[in-house]
């Protein structure tokens, strides 16, 4: 009964099979909103089109006890370099548990068609195993545009799983979304960032998040998402060329989370 009830609430916490969770702890912290951001290696996962690198870039990061349950903890990395004909970036996620286990490989490449705007496309290898019922796999591909529109304003459109993929002997349909979201900068050190992100079958979700930083060396997160409701804060430190990052996120019926990682970024932006 114990399995039973982990696999379940694995999957009710997860949202849908591969749903993405803003993976970065800069992002969680920002409750989910990474459509028109910039220089956060997460944000290929939601648009390939977002600047996101020096010349090259590692980022790491782990969520131990999601909401108290070590089983269903996740894990990645986020590899990007840019030369100048763009910005390439590999992606790996890992969730769950023996019984249960979603990984996730990605092959992301974005760069500039015209002045100010960039253009990008994602594949990902996805593939979901649960113990008893074997395993399946897929091919999915993202696609998005990140437009710098002035020093202050950046807006990023996204459409994932473009090539409407299912996985397993059942052919699950993974989830189709198209999302708009516009990041600005009011003053120096202010980032305000708003998603709309909207599922084929389900009503839009919004992401709302707001980072501030009083030193060059610290920024200061907080963040609100709606369907799912959800709330997050956070904290970057920067050690050059180091920078820390802790996340936790409150769910009103499961809890709390935590999330923490690291950057390293070498080379100029």
């Amino acid at each position: 009964m114990r399995i039973l009830i982990l696999i379940l609430f694995a999957v009710q916490s997860s949202l849908a099979s591969f749903e993405p969770r803003g993976e970065g702890p800069r992002i969680a912290a920002l409750g989910g909103a990474s459509l028109a951001l910039r220089c956060d290696l997460w944000c290929v996962l939601s648009n390939p089109a977002c600047p996101c690198a020096p010349s090259w870039a590692l980022s790491v990061m782990h969520e131990p006890s999601p909401f108290g349950l070590k089983e269903l903890s996740r894990s990645g990395f986020a590899v990007a370099c840019s030369p100048q004909c763009g910005t390439f970036a590999v992606t790996g996620i890992t969730f769950g548990f023996d019984l249960y286990r979603e990984t996730t490989l990605g092959l992301s490449f974005g760069r500039e068609i015209a002045p100010a705007l960039r253009a990008g496309a994602g594949l990902r290898f996805d593939r979901l195993s649960i113990s008893g019922y074997g395993s399946g796999w897929t091919f999915a591909a993202d696609v998005g545009i990140h437009w710098a529109v002035t020093e202050g304003v950046d807006v990023g459109l996204a459409a994932r799983n473009v090539n409407a993929p299912s996985i397993g002997r059942s052919h699950e349909m993974l989830p189709r979304t198209f999302g708009v979201g516009a990041a600005y900068a009011p003053i120096h050190g202010m980032l305000v960032a708003l998603d709309c992100v909207k599922d084929t079958r389900f009503p839009p979700e919004f992401h709302f998040g707001c980072e501030y930083s009083p030193l060059n060396a610290l920024a200061l997160r907080v963040g609100t998402g709606r369907n799912p409701a959800s709330l997050g804060a956070g904290v970057g430190i920067a050690a050059d060329p180091i920078v820390l990052n802790y996340a936790f996120e409150q769910h009103p019926a499961l809890g709390v989370s935590h999330r923490i990682g690291f950057d390293l970024r070498l080379g100029s932006e």
